[in-house]
């Protein structure tokens, strides 16, 4: 198995050796050397190198003030107020600013009415905290039981789509398909037309090319009959044809019933360059209680739930990142014990992983949390959604240990469902939008806070690439080079990270080659054809990785040679 190597800093002494991805010794890239404001940092990888800026520093608040969450609410800004379950944040018509869709799905156990599906336009370059719904205009008159809504472009075109997951067993999936160029960010409801034609009780899904092959595949969860009780029902997983065509592939997925899936999320828990898979449930039972699936790199899955400690049976959200700085992959859940959230630690060796359960902090009912470093130091913090209370802000102290934090501003105490973090105005400062339900229906109105605090200044992080650069694959006929990237949000899958790449042989050859989001912090760099130099090396692949606010880090990778075997 291919191993993965993690850019290192290069200081101004003798360089230290490379080691492996899961060495605990191994600190993050912007840990290692302390640059001056606005210094240049160069990152080497076996046959890689990578090259960022970011000032530590810079900040516009005043020093007392860095270390709180600043958001200032706008006041009734978002033209809804209803209860919704679900925010997805996407640029549907290629402006350069991100729109708002929301999931509108009244009810917990047994449904109510069906909601229109919503999208809210973000018109803050016309002026300032406007947004307009245009939700018929755009996506027609289609109502469902919408628990959430995700995005990605399933077709290749450059275009976001979006799907609304249904619940109740009432509608299939919602497949929303741009028009693109000839209307950007006008929808038409394709779901039957693209393989979706089963009703399911879906609360989540997530987007993500789990076979290897450059476009997104699908998996989305289904509690079955009921939410809470009965014999409950599997994940479904949808290969793309590449077109935007899905089949269901179960046999691909051999995961027991279990109720109450309420969340998906795709990471490489294993660190293999593959995206595995992990699902919670809410609810206790005999045996694991949640999903873990591991990925055997061509999209089937091997069930290794016994890995992820059960956590409690409150269990609404689990996010995925790397919380202690060691180059693995952490959980952090709403609710790890009762209704408390808490980290889960990976303690698995390399090529492996494994969770043990770490402090609590809260015990408040809550439903949806994000990891953002909203404090700018270089680590995951965490901002929660509560139903029975306020938005909470944990700082992590890089060793497991989360401290609630007072904001500047306070939030508002209402039943949030769901949060995004994103940059709606381009200040490079992220903003917080939140979603309401379930609770008092007075308080049902959906809230925008923009980000008042220290502006976004560290560059994305090649965390690693796969050893070798690009390998040759004879099947497809193309070369191919994984990269694992984080910055400063983690939230549902969307990092806001952005990739373009270029390609060159030794003969000189040059061009774009094709850079695609796998999900989870991976990206997939290919190149077509099998020409190679004459020591059999493919190409040289530059890549260039670039966040929501401008910050930059690019990557050279080094292809290895063509073997026989390949």
């Amino acid at each position: 198995m291919l191993t993965g190597r993690r850019p290192t800093a290069v200081p101004t002494a003798a360089p230290p050796s490379n080691r492996g991805l899961h060495s605990n010794a191994w600190r993050r890239s912007r840990s290692l050397v302390p640059p001056t404001a606005g210094a240049l940092v160069a990152l080497t990888v076996g046959g890689c190198s990578s090259l960022g800026s970011f000032d530590p520093d810079a900040s516009d608040v005043p020093p007392a003030e860095r270390g709180r969450p600043h958001f200032e609410l706008l006041a009734d800004e978002l033209p809804l107020d209803r209860w919704t379950e679900g925010v997805e944040a996407a640029d549907v018509d290629r402006d350069g600013d991100m729109d708002l869709f929301f999931a509108d799905g009244p009810a917990f156990v047994r449904p109510g009415p069906k909601q229109q599906n919503q999208l809210v336009v973000n018109r803050m370059d016309e002026a300032a905290a406007a947004f307009s719904n245009e939700s018929v205009l755009r996506l027609g008159l289609h109502a469902s039981h919408a628990k959430m809504v995700i995005t990605g472009d399933v077709d290749g075109d450059g275009w976001i789509d979006a799907l609304f997951c249904n619940a109740f067993n009432t509608d299939p999936p919602s497949l929303f398909h741009n028009r693109g160029a000839a209307e950007p960010g006008y929808f038409d409801l394709e779901s039957a037309e693209r393989g979706f034609t089963e009703a399911y009780n879906s609360g989540s899904g997530q987007f993500g090319d789990v076979d290897d092959d450059g476009d997104l595949d699908l998996v989305l969860c289904d509690s079955g009959e009921n939410l809470l009780f009965g014999e409950g029902g599997v994940p479904h997983l949808f290969l793309n044809a590449g077109d935007g065509r899905f089949t269901e592939r179960a046999d691909l997925l051999p995961l027991p019933a279990k109720n109450a899936h309420v969340d998906v999320q795709f990471a490489d828990l294993d660190g293999d360059f593959d995206l595995d898979l992990l699902i919670p449930c809410r609810a206790e039972r005999e045996g694991p209680f949640h999903y873990v699936a591991r990925n055997d790199g061509t999209g089937r899955f091997e069930d290794v739930s016994e890995l992820l400690c059960n956590g409690s049976k409150n269990v609404y959200e689990i996010e995925v990142g790397d919380l202690d700085d060691d180059a693995d992959l952490d959980l952090f859940f709403v609710s790890l014990d009762d209704y408390s959230e808490g980290a889960a630690e990976n303690v698995g060796g390399p090529g492996e992983f494994r969770f043990e359960a770490r402090g609590t902090v809260g015990e408040l009912d809550d439903n949806e949390l994000a990891l953002f470093d909203w404090d700018v130091d270089g680590d995951y913090d965490v901002v929660v959604g509560s139903l029975a209370g306020v938005e909470k802000w944990l700082r992590n102290d890089g060793d497991f240990v989360f401290t609630a934090v007072e904001p500047i501003v306070p939030g508002l105490e209402d039943p949030t469902m769901d949060l995004t973090v994103v940059d709606l105005d381009g200040d490079g400062r992220y903003d917080l939008v939140t979603a309401q339900g379930e609770g008092d229906p007075r308080q049902f109105r959906n809230r925008v806070y923009m980000g008042r605090g220290p502006r976004d200044t560290r560059a994305p992080v090649v965390e690693a690439v796969r050893e070798g650069g690009a390998s040759y694959r004879r099947a497809s006929d193309e070369w191919v080079a994984h990269v694992r990237v984080r910055d400063q949000v983690s939230d549902d899958g969307n990092d806001w990270v952005t990739a373009e790449g270029t390609f060159r042989f030794a003969g000189g050859e040059r061009g774009a080659a094709s850079v695609t989001r796998m999900g989870g912090g991976l990206w997939r760099v290919a190149v077509p054809g099998s020409r190679a130099d004459g020591a059999g090396h493919g190409p040289r692949l530059d890549v260039v990785f670039t966040d929501a606010a401008g910050n930059r880090t690019s990557v050279r990778l080094v292809s290895e040679g063509i073997s026989s075997g390949d």
